[in-house]
């Protein structure tokens, strides 16, 4: 056993000992150089940063790749089932569904399932790597070397990780723990952004000189899951860092890395509790995409059918609408975003022959109530974008592949509004913020929505009267119909 100015206790791979302090796992190696060590304190994010974090739906991006690979690694923190390692492996979950969502094979290794034979047959090739743990120094104070993991099996240092993995070129990396983004648990408030930086580019250089394009450490739980939700909606590395909630324009520090030619790296920090804390970073390529990367497809919308028009009339429009309902109340006005994507679809139109299509304001109601509904209510299982949940607002339905509940979207306007006609929707969804020139570009991508938007194929004969637009997060839906609308245009909001 050693005596400094912090416990340490020694690690023999024959019989690891583990020891609690102060809810954290403190290990030492000797016998190696550098010794390897975890910081003796731990990450504290102050109450009133926690609520920036929010749940991030696992949906299908615009982005199609195939044969994509990630292997994510928890560790120990306190413990194999201590809660601070359980919360954090439920983080590396929800990435993990993101990464199915977006097709991709997952491999899981949460302790005590930390085998480094495994995680290095599983990480042959693999695209993404993320690890949640310990963040690993020497020892020393302040730290002369960081870098690595610290697993069930033991400690592995960055140029092992680099003999041992064998990722495929381009791969993006994600890490949460001490000294990945700059600070430690010990030394919050007590660095510069110097040292940070020079820490930063420590931990990073491994990944870097195995090819990797992308490096994100992050101390917040959702980030991993966010960050895949930007990169697979087709936003670029550098695009998906600034996507992130906590990202601040004003306090990010832009340099490159000073041993990883061509590389940039990017080091935020926030305040907490009047300290400064470096816990945002990225080293990379920023300017790269997915599709650049491994290859793939065009960006796409996630895949909503478009229902063959129905001849028939459907109920009459409601003359009185409730209180909800009502024009104003229920503040339908045209906001920037979907004013930007109104005007993009009336410039393709026109770039087609086609006449601009009048802005309704029942239809802008529309669009901006079931966005939001689909926000707050994301479908699940065989129920698409086209589906509302349950609410006294509406009548609520799941609307299937098969098109057996095409009246759903066709009686909403009618429903909802004083609109006397059939409404007909095209929906784009999947990302954190749903961008206009993003959703049209998807739906030009798309034969079926396509052809709703310039009136071809079945809909050819059917030429629009009024349109909506709604935007809401990671929503955005546009509503046509034939008829005129009695309620008139709606307007921008002030």
């Amino acid at each position: 056993m050693i005596f400094t100015n912090k416990l340490k206790f020694s690690f023999r791979p024959a019989a690891a000992v583990f020891f609690s302090l102060a809810a954290l796992a403190i290990f030492n190696i000797q016998g190696q150089s550098p010794q390897m060590s975890v910081s003796p304190q731990a990450i504290r994010i102050p109450a009133g940063m926690a609520v920036l974090t929010r749940e991030v739906q696992p949906l299908p991006g615009r982005v199609r790749i195939g044969n994509l690979k990630a292997v994510l690694i928890g560790a120990p923190i306190d413990g194999d089932r201590g809660s601070w390692t359980l919360s954090e492996i439920a983080n590396l979950r929800k990435a993990a569904a993101v990464l199915r969502a977006n097709n991709v094979n997952v491999r899981e290794f949460y302790t005590p399932q930390n085998d480094w034979a495994a995680i290095k047959e599983a990480s042959r090739g693999a695209q993404f790597l993320l690890y949640r743990g310990h963040g690993v120094y020497d020892g020393s104070q302040p730290p002369r070397k960081v870098g690595g993991f610290a697993l069930k099996s033991g400690f592995f240092s960055g140029d092992q990780i680099k003999s041992d993995l064998q990722l495929a070129p381009g791969a993006i990396i994600m890490l949460y723990g001490c000294f990945t983004a700059g600070n430690s648990g010990f030394d919050m408030g007590l660095i510069d952004e110097r040292e940070a930086k020079r820490r930063v580019a420590m931990y990073s250089l491994p990944f870097m000189e195995m090819r990797a394009s992308g490096y994100y450490a992050n101390w917040f739980g959702d980030a991993f899951a966010s960050f895949l939700s930007s990169l697979f909606d087709g936003k670029t590395l550098g695009e998906s860092y600034k996507s992130y909630n906590d990202f601040n324009a004003q306090s990010v520090s832009y340099d490159v890395h000073p041993q990883a030619s061509g590389k940039k790296m990017w080091v935020d920090h926030d305040n907490w509790d009047h300290k400064i804390v470096y816990n945002n970073a990225f080293v990379g390529e920023p300017e790269k995409n997915l599709l650049q990367l491994f290859g793939g497809q065009t960006p796409q919308p996630i895949p909503e059918p478009v229902p063959t028009p129905n001849p028939q009339p459907g109920p009459q429009p409601n003359p009185n609408p409730s209180p909800q309902n009502d024009p104003v109340s229920s503040g339908d006005c045209i906001s920037a975003g979907e004013s930007r994507l109104l005007s993009l679809i009336m410039d393709y139109r026109r770039s087609r022959g086609l006449r601009a299509v009048p802005v309704s304001r029942s239809l802008s109601r529309v669009a901006r109530m079931h966005a939001r509904d689909l926000s707050e209510n994301p479908p699940r299982g065989e129920c698409n974008m086209h589906s509302w949940s349950s609410s006294t607002k509406w009548s609520a339905c799941c609307y299937t592949p098969n098109h057996a509940r095409s009246q759903c979207m066709w009686n909403k306007p009618r429903e909802l509004s004083r609109y006397p006609g059939n409404g007909y929707e095209i929906s784009y969804g999947g990302s954190m913020h749903a961008d206009p020139e993003g959703a049209l570009h998807g739906w030009q991508g798309s034969t079926g929505h396509n052809s709703v938007i310039i009136n071809a194929g079945i809909w050819s004969s059917h030429p629009w009267g009024a349109i909506g637009a709604g935007i809401v997060g990671g929503y955005a839906v546009v509503w046509f119909g034939e008829e005129t609308d009695p309620e008139g245009p709606a307007q921008a909001c002030r």
